[in-house]
């Protein structure tokens, strides 16, 4: 009987065992809240896509701006004739219109005159098939007849007409009147307003 108050001594260690177990087991509890790492991987992707799309669509109209280029006509070098005769060389550029599959020829013989009205209804009924060219003066030389063409068609109150194979050329002097009855912009140069035969 003296033995049993030595049995009952070690419960209490037990005890602190067991309470030092559940404290080793409740201690890490604080270490599940670490949501900080998750925000790390969520990195801005989307600013990245965006930026490569950009870089696609300028990459396509710089692509498209080199097509215009090659497929815009150069500047050609033209002979003017008038009633059969040699009158001066121009510089045919091309300003705007529809680009047509035979270029100017380099060549012109004017070899008909016609009221402004007439080229006001002609290039009216062409629409989106007309093309525009600016005639200028190739070489100083040509400068004398180049103004004497033009002075000859304000005076005349007409338009030269050229008749080719495939398409009519109208020779507008740089005239505010001229520009201004043919609702087309004002230029420092001849204008000239190329009409196929057959749309």
């Amino acid at each position: 009987e003296e033995e049993s108050p030595a049995a009952a001594a070690p419960q209490p260690r037990e005890k602190r065992r067991r309470i030092k177990k559940v404290a080793a087991d409740r201690s890490p509890e604080p270490q599940a809240a670490q949501p900080p790492k998750k925000k790390q991987k969520l990195k801005k992707a989307a600013p990245q896509k965006h930026e490569k799309k950009l870089e696609k669509t300028g990459s396509q109209s710089e692509d498209q701006v080199k097509i215009e280029e090659k497929t815009t006509p150069p500047t050609a070098k033209v002979q003017l004739f008038k009633m059969g005769e040699f009158c001066c060389n121009v510089a045919a550029a091309y300003v705007k219109g529809k680009l047509l599959s035979d270029p100017i020829q380099g060549k012109l013989e004017i070899d008909q005159r016609t009221k402004v009205d007439h080229c006001k209804t002609h290039l009216d009924r062409a629409g989106k098939l007309a093309t525009f060219w600016h005639f200028s003066a190739a070489d100083r030389k040509d400068c004398a007849a180049y103004d004497a063409l033009c002075d000859y068609f304000v005076e005349k109150e007409r338009v030269g007409l050229v008749q080719t194979a495939k398409y009519y050329v109208y020779i507008v002097p740089p005239t505010e009147k001229y520009f201004t009855a043919l609702g087309i912009p004002p230029s420092n140069f001849v204008v000239g307003l190329q009409i196929p035969l057959k749309k």
